[in-house]
């Protein structure tokens, strides 16, 4: 939202990562989420729910759990041909041990 009275310092530390909190004044823009400090805001409400700042940061994090890299996807590719591999050659030395060392 955006501040239509008063003057106080915000803590948006949780949301854009700023150590010390930011002053406010009339006309500035306020996050969803952001917590007041010692000063009286009033604040008009411009976005909610869905399009609210949060919503979308929390969005962003959803994506990025649930799509694997390229990188992911490759280990992964690795990871299935080297099980393979591993418990072919272990077969083989089964066998082969059965074979011709008993």
């Amino acid at each position: 939202g955006r501040v239509i009275e008063g003057e106080s310092y915000v803590n948006e530390s949780m949301l854009t990562g700023e150590s010390k909190p930011v002053a406010k004044k009339i006309s500035d823009q306020v996050t969803g989420g952001a917590v007041n400090g010692e000063g009286v805001l009033k604040v008009k409400i411009e976005r909610t729910g869905g399009d609210s700042y949060l919503s979308k940061v929390i969005e962003l994090v959803r994506k990025a759990q649930k799509d694997k890299s390229k990188n992911q996807l490759l280990a992964d590719k690795a990871s299935k041909w080297l099980s393979v591999i591993s418990i072919s050659f272990g077969f083989i030395t089964l066998i082969t041990w059965w074979f011709f060392v008993t």
